[in-house]
C-alpha cells in the first residue's frame, strides 16, 4: 500500500511565532514550525528533554487557531494571532476557521 502526496492548506498559525507571558509575567517567544517543530524561550523548555514542551506551548495551542484539514478543526475567533511566521508559502485562499493567512503543505495520505 504506498501514499499519495497531496498539497493541503493549513492556518499559518500553526507556523507562527507569538508572544506569551509567562504565570510570574516574564516574556516568552513561542514558535511552530508545522509538524517539524515547536520551540519556547522558557527554561522549562530547555529542560524538558524528548517531551519538547511547556505550559506556553499549551496556552497558544488552546488561544491560537492552529486549523489543519487533517486534524484540527481551528478556532473561528483565535484569542492569540502570531506576530510573524516561520515560513511564508501562503495561499491565495484564508484560512477557513478564522479568516487569516493560510500556507501550502503537502502530505502523504
Amino acid at each position: 500500500m504506498g501514499y499519495d502526496i497531496e498539497t493541503m492548506q493549513d492556518c499559518a498559525s500553526c507556523f507562527g511565532v507569538y508572544d506569551v507571558t509567562g504565570s510570574k509575567g516574564d516574556q516568552y517567544v513561542v514558535s511552530f514550525h508545522g509538524e517539524t517543530g515547536i520551540h519556547c524561550t522558557c527554561p522549562a523548555f530547555k529542560f524538558s528533554g524528548e517531551r519538547r514542551d511547556c505550559k506556553h506551548v499549551h496556552q497558544v495551542y488552546k488561544a491560537a487557531c492552529m486549523y489543519n484539514p487533517q486534524y484540527n478543526q481551528g478556532k473561528a475567533e483565535p484569542a492569540i494571532r502570531p506576530r510573524d511566521y516561520t515560513y511564508d508559502a501562503f495561499s491565495k485562499q484564508p484560512c477557513p476557521a478564522c479568516g487569516g493567512p493560510a500556507v501550502y503543505v503537502r502530505r502523504a495520505v
